[in-house]
């Protein structure tokens, strides 16, 4: 007599739909966690709860976070109103036999300008712009070469390469001071030249500051340098060979005779 076949699921078929449920089971809640997860912690403007005042330079409200899958390319921090675009940041190369026409209310212009940046004449300018400095790379970025961006000029360096800018010079005091009262002083400081002598009237005029960390000229008289102080012959490199620098400025020893140091050969000590 033949066994009637047994219908009933044996203990591997149970197992194996157990672990193939258990399995679904745990690959579900990981995606509902990981979509947990990635919005977890993101503000969310509530409606029923008004926007707190903040900073000033936002109109008085609270600007919400950035999301973190557009935050590549989002622009933040204090440079974010800078222009970015390459097209706009492309500059032209100066041309250096363009005819310049010396403009004297430009010039005092100018002259007013470098000293409202400086806590006297021959001192570091100030940063007058916003800072968001990770290295000196970023200085050098358009300071380096020297640069026009539409109607601003980043002057190049007119002193050797130092690697901390911000060591000497002072970044621009924040928004949050500015309307804070400083500290009065009595000191006054030289004001700086307009011109240099000449020797005759049409002679190359001498230097009439110190050349001590203003070793290029281009840096202020060139195309990118200072309105009304740009030079009429840039295309000449060597400026010192015709415009000398002011002896007494720059301390140069061989003005000074020994006469001003040792005394004269027939004094005898005691």
């Amino acid at each position: 007599m033949m066994r009637m076949h047994d219908e009933s699921p044996s203990r591997d078929n149970i197992t194996r739909r157990a672990t193939t449920l258990l399995l679904v089971a745990v690959a579900g809640v990981a995606v509902v966690g990981f979509l947990v997860g990635i919005d977890y912690g993101v503000p969310h403007h509530d409606p029923g709860i008004p926007a707190a005042a903040a900073a000033s330079d936002h109109g008085g409200v609270v600007l919400p976070a950035t999301n973190y899958a557009r935050l590549p390319d989002a622009l933040v921090g204090p440079t974010r109103r800078w222009p970015h675009e390459l097209d706009r940041l492309r500059t032209p190369t100066p041309d250096l036999f363009a005819e310049i026409v010396p403009d004297p209310e430009a010039k005092l212009a100018s002259l007013r300008q470098r000293s409202e940046r400086r806590a006297y004449n021959g001192a570091p300018p100030v940063v007058p712009h916003t800072v968001d400095q990770l290295g000196q790379d970023t200085c050098l970025a358009c300071h380096g070469p020297g640069l026009r961006i539409e109607n601003r000029i980043a002057r190049s360096l007119p002193h050797p390469y130092l690697a901390n800018c911000l060591q000497c010079h002072a970044p621009a005091t924040p928004a949050e001071f500015a309307s804070v009262p400083l500290a009065g002083n009595g000191f006054d400081g030289v004001a700086a030249p307009t011109e240099g002598a000449r020797a005759w009237l049409g002679a190359p005029p001498v230097v009439p500051h110190t050349t001590w960390m203003r070793n290029d000229c281009l840096a202020c008289h060139g195309p990118n340098g200072w309105p009304g102080m740009e030079t009429t012959h840039p295309w000449r490199q060597n400026c010192l060979q015709c415009h000398a620098p002011s002896s007494a400025l720059d301390l140069n020893p061989s003005t000074l005779t020994a006469v001003e140091f040792l005394p004269p050969p027939d004094v005898v000590e005691p």
